[in-house]
This record gives C-alpha cells, structure tokens and sequence, in this order.
C-alpha cells in the first residue's frame, strides 16, 4: 500500500484558522505535531516555542521533564528562544522541586537564554542555586520573588558565570533582599548594571542602612522606594541617609514615594524639607524628571484636596517645574 504524502496545514486552512486551533493545542500536543514535518514543526515552534516563552512555574516543571525525555527534539526547538518569563499564577510556589529538575539536557536547553524573568511569590531555599542555571544572561528581572539566604548563609565557593557583558537589572524586592543579591554577585566579579528598583522597606527601621553599591547604580533610571510607615518603623532618618548617600551618585530620572498615612499629621512625620533640599540638587543638574508621591490608606476621601496642597508646598520645586504628582490609592 503506497503511503499519501501528509497534506499541508496552509492548503487545508487558512492561516488565521491554524493559529486559532494552535493557540488551544497543549504542550504535548504541540511537541507531537511539531514531529510530522517540517512544515508542522516551523509553524508551531512560532506559535510556541519563539523569542519569547512566558509558563507558569507549573508549565516550566512539565516542560523541564519532558525536555529530559526528548533532549535532541528540544535542543534544536529552543534555539531561538532567548527570553523566559515564569509566572507565579497561585502564590508561594516551592522552587526547590523546580531545581531538582535541571538535568544536564535542561541546562544545555536553555543555555541560550539571554533575559530570564521571576513574577510571583516563588520560594527558594537558594536563588543563586537556580540562577547558576543560565550562563548566557544579560538581563534578569525579579519581582515578588522570595528566598532564605543572606550574606552570612550563601556559599562562595558556589560556582557563577561570569557574564561577560554584565547583567541588567530590574528588581522589586524588600530592601534586604536586594543587598544580598548585589552583594552575592560584586563578591563574585559580576559586573552589575541595575536599571529600576523598587525597595519594600516595610521591615526597615531608623538605624537600618541600605548601601548599594555605587558602580551598580550609576545607570539606575527609575526608583520606587515603597511601603514608607513613619508610624511603624521610619522616621526619616534612614530614607535620608539612603537618599543622600544613594541618589546624587545616580542618573535617576523617575522617583516615586509610597508612604502609609491616615491623616496630615502622619504625613507631617516625614521630614519633607530636608528631602526636597536633597533631590532639589539632582533637580538642578537636569537628571530628575518625574517625582510620584502615593499616599496609602488616608481615613477619608475629603483629605485628599488638603494632603495634596501640604505636599506641593512642601515640595514646591517640583510643582513649579510641573514635574510632581501626588496620587491616593488603598493598600488593598
């Protein structure tokens, strides 16, 4: 019995039907259909497996076994894939198991990535454990990301890439969490570019000094410092050394301020002044260009015409120059 040749997708259906009925196909599915030709397989490694592959943390455990399983099939398929974005979509997922995962053919796989993205509250015992993973990085971006070591429990003797190029940085993290990150990667001569912060300093009190290395911030574009409770844990003066110390050395263009206050006399608590004199100076030299102050959680709407007022006052360069912005949100 002679054997029909397999009919193209593209003189069955027309484009756009394909990428709906691809767009529906799950991940084994699509690993098999990539098989039947070439055809098959260039048509859904675009619609698949492309520049960039964005799983959740429960699509990246199935998909880092099934590429022990097919490791020829998947060292050819990911090739083009130079950026991963894994999500965290239910909350404090266990990456321990995830590193477990990373056999040598997953390693290989993914030695090509140049942008690795963390979004959610992913747990690790050890972040550098998992990072060690991806030697080809430039740029890595974590937000919400959460891990056990710190400077006094990481390993030194743990093995890094170099990262010829550097690494890029974008991170949103409590305040001690960037210090160890910074610090594990400067100890081991990465050369370290951080382009957007955002520091939680719920947990941060007065004598607390958040030191980030000058030579990593000298590219910093855009800082959100969050959380500030001058009820709970600052007064002013660790946001002051931290601004005098950090952001003169920086080419910060874009500032935002979130800060806990129920009432003006909470917000009074702040010491406005001395901040404006500190970021007036980078004012003067033409870096700053935008400054955002949220409010959290005020006792009542009708607050909001009088908190805003005190604040331009206070911060009066900045609304002449029509660069200040003052917002009211709630924390939930």
């Amino acid at each position: 019995m002679s054997r029909h040749p397999i009919p193209s997708l593209t003189h069955i259906l027309v484009y756009d039907v394909v990428d709906m009925i691809t767009d529906h196909l799950d991940r084994q599915t699509h690993i098999s259909f990539s098989q039947v030709n070439k055809e098959w397989y260039s048509l859904l490694r675009r619609r698949f497996l492309g520049p960039h592959l964005r799983v959740t943390v429960s699509q990246f455990s199935k998909l880092l076994i099934t590429i022990s399983a097919s490791p020829p099939l998947f060292n050819d398929v990911l090739q083009s894939t130079k950026c991963l974005t894994i999500v965290d979509s239910h909350g404090a997922s266990n990456m321990d198991n995830i590193i477990d995962l990373f056999t040598p053919y997953v390693i290989k796989a993914f030695s090509k990535i140049h942008s690795l993205e963390l979004d959610g509250s992913m747990n690790f015992t050890s972040f550098t454990a998992f990072l060690v993973f991806f030697p080809a990085l430039d740029t890595l971006i974590i937000s919400g990301v959460q891990w056990r070591e710190n400077p006094s429990t990481m390993d030194p003797t743990r093995p890094i890439h170099r990262y010829d190029k550097g690494l890029r940085m974008y991170m949103d993290l409590s305040w001690k969490q960037i210090t160890t990150m910074l610090g594990w990667l400067l100890a081991n001569n990465v050369a370290v570019h951080v382009m957007a912060l955002k520091i939680d300093i719920t947990l941060m009190r007065d004598n607390d000094r958040l030191i980030l290395p000058r030579t990593s911030v000298d590219e910093l574009r855009t800082l959100q410092l969050s959380n500030i409770n001058p009820l709970m844990n600052i007064t002013g003066n660790a946001l002051i050394f931290f601004l005098h110390d950090q952001f003169i050395s920086t080419t910060l263009e874009n500032l935002t301020l979130t800060v806990f206050a129920y009432n003006k006399i909470h917000l009074e608590r702040l010491p406005w002044g001395t901040i404006c004199i500190i970021l007036a100076d980078r004012l003067e030299c033409g870096g700053l260009k935008q400054l955002e102050v949220v409010v959290l959680d005020i006792e009542s709407p009708n607050l909001q015409d009088g908190l805003e007022q005190f604040l331009r006052g206070e911060l009066a360069p900045f609304s002449e120059k029509d660069i200040l912005t003052v917002k009211f949100q709630d924390s939930g």
